[in-house]
């Protein structure tokens, strides 16, 4: 089975690609129940309610109250522009982490040179100790 150009996009921006499956299908449809989202993205509806929670959690799908209950994807245009900023986000944070345990790992390994002991070795196997 080829994955869809979107799903992978979606898939690259954070999402699994049941949860690709799930929104793209919802895309398509409109509003619908998850017996509806279930028969279109060929996953189970017990597999569709797992993943609602955390596609409402982004803000890529709405719940109407109805009975049953119906959910509404997002525009795909304004889905990757949601994804993207979280993506954007997640970077921000992991390159401040990064930075800051660099500078961590730099003051607790710089040495002052007159605290270190060199060996020097000669290529004739002569060793010198300097301070």
């Amino acid at each position: 089975m080829e994955i869809p150009e979107h799903a992978k996009i979606l898939n690259s921006l954070g999402l699994t690609f049941n949860e690709a499956r799930v929104f793209l299908a919802l895309s398509q449809l409109g509003a619908a129940t998850a017996k509806a989202i279930s028969n279109s993205s060929g996953l189970g509806r017990e597999v569709v309610y797992q993943i609602m929670p955390k596609l409402l959690e982004e803000g890529l799908v709405e719940e109407a109250v109805t009975s049953p209950k119906s959910f509404r994807a997002v525009p795909l245009k304004e889905a990757y522009a949601i994804l993207l900023q979280r993506k954007e986000e997640e970077n921000r944070e992991l390159y401040k982490k990064a930075m800051e345990a660099f500078k961590r790992h730099q003051s607790k390994s710089a040495l002052k040179v007159e605290d270190s002991e060199i060996i020097l070795v000669s290529a004739g196997g002569e060793t010198a100790l300097q301070n």
